[in-house]
């Protein structure tokens, strides 16, 4: 359920509900109404530190990043501030205990803002990541000041497990090339080679498939258990067509297709040169794809799921080659991004970089996600910062998703799609200085938000 349908139901539900007596319906006689609870978010502030440290929760990104382990302290922001819907600043009060804050909704104004302002003690290098209130949830964020707390020891890794996957193939099934993917690791292996070493998670399977002669020709596949026995791998005697409607076939750099079973999302096939690919139907099996390319200037990912033959349409329509842009047309300033128009529910990523190299010198870095009106544009909530404005010759960048639906999985996972997978070679033009952090626990939830759901990213 989308944030707005959410509130709208508890107002509903408030201006609807049974009067009571004098004192108000407060309760529980003269058939007064129970007060619905006041809807509440917390935030947790962590620092990420290269290495590890005893009983604390150790971060890897994605797992993208396997030599470079980091621990958490909890921190405190140097402040936080509400902005309403024009951006201007609300006189309301937030602060962190312990490296946290649980804040009620009705303090922030519908369409308004909460921002984390955040800077070393001295340092004039500012980062500012700001919510809209549709958008707001129980969040663990990163932050990059120098304010230490306790170790961050919750939220660890699932369960895992090492093991060797066992196959065998039937005459006829032989393959030139098998491979072996689980959530963690792909293995590749020659002919005749019917094992392999290999780590899962406690509860998954090992996806094990095998070609003639090349990585296109797909013939045989199977999911078998680590330390099990062997298992007959399957043919595969079946192809499905897929086509594009809304770009051309050379707008198009990837199209990944995806196999799920159980709780997990295994990678099958490229058919970004492929008319056709190889396909298997059973009772248990979901099938997703995932397209990649760039149309009009614009970068798009687009993720969906199929059952037969499909056709490869985007969820928004790519107008016009037009740059992202930041203005004052009147008290507030704007950030657009025109030339995206879409029927479905959209979220975004606006990003600017500005600095004044009057000394002393001060930078900013401005990470928002809200949601856009109908010209694509977000207001910008006024920090009034040492001389920084947003209009300042800025860097701008935009990330826009399209989907059927805000629940708050899907906005949760696309925040977090802009985390460092490593803090100290962050790029913020594409990746959030203060970030909404992935925990190790929340890695697996992550993965299934990204592949399972049907939405459209676009992004310059």
């Amino acid at each position: 359920m989308s944030r707005l349908l959410a509130l709208s139901i508890l107002v509903s539900t408030a201006l609807t509900g049974c009067g009571g007596g004098d004192d108000g319906g407060s309760g529980s006689s003269g058939g007064g109404s129970t007060p619905t609870p006041a809807t509440k978010y917390t935030f947790e502030f962590v620092k990420l530190s290269e290495g590890s440290q005893s009983g604390c929760t150790v971060f890897d990104g994605l797992e993208q990043n396997f030599d470079t382990k980091y621990y958490a302290n909890n921190v405190q922001p140097q402040r936080l501030e509400i902005h309403d819907a024009s951006g201007h600043k609300v006189d309301v009060s937030l602060k962190p205990l312990n490296g946290a804050i649980t804040f009620t909704a009705d303090v922030v104004p519908e369409g308004g803002y909460v921002s984390i302002i955040d800077y070393s003690s001295g340092s004039r290098t500012y980062q500012v990541l700001s919510i809209q209130k549709e958008l707001l949830g129980d969040y663990l964020i990163r932050l990059n000041g120098d304010s230490f707390g306790t170790c961050y020891n919750k939220n660890k890794g699932l369960d895992k497990k090492s093991g060797t996957a066992f196959i065998s193939v039937l005459p006829g099934g032989d393959s030139s090339y098998y491979q072996f993917d689980t959530s963690l690791e792909t293995k590749n292996k020659i002919s005749n080679a019917f094992t392999a070493d290999i780590n899962a998670y406690a509860d998954e399977k090992v996806l094990a498939k095998g070609y003639n002669g090349n990585t296109t020709d797909l013939i045989v596949y199977g999911f078998t258990e680590l330390d099990a026995e062997a298992t007959e791998l399957s043919v595969i005697d079946d192809n499905l067509n897929w086509s594009a409607t809304n770009f051309t076939s050379t707008e198009l750099d990837s199209l990944a297709i995806s196999v799920k079973q159980g709780n997990y999302i295994y990678p099958w096939y490229d058919a970004q040169s492929k008319v056709a690919f190889p396909h298997y139907s059973d009772a248990i099996s979901e099938w997703f794809y995932t397209a990649t390319g760039k149309q009009r200037n614009w970068n798009f990912k687009h993720n969906a799921k199929f059952t037969y033959e499909f056709d490869v349409s985007l969820m928004v329509n790519i107008d016009s080659n037009v740059d992202a842009s930041i203005s004052k047309p009147g008290t507030s300033y704007v950030f657009s991004a025109s030339g995206i128009s879409s029927s479905h529910d959209l979220v975004q990523r606006s990003y600017y970089y500005t600095q004044n190299i009057s000394t002393p010198i001060t930078t900013l870095t401005h990470v928002m996600y809200g949601i856009p009106n109908n010209a694509g544009e977000v207001i910008i909530p006024d920090l009034k910062l040492d001389r920084l404005l947003p209009t300042d010759t800025p860097t701008i960048t935009v990330s826009m998703a399209a989907t059927k639906s805000l629940d708050a999985d899907f906005v949760e996972s696309f925040m977090r799609r802009f985390q460092p997978i490593d803090p100290n070679t962050a790029s913020f033009l594409t990746e959030d200085s203060i970030s909404l952090l992935l925990t190790p626990a929340d890695q697996l939830k992550q993965r299934q938000n990204t592949k399972m759901h049907d939405y459209t990213i676009v992004e310059r």
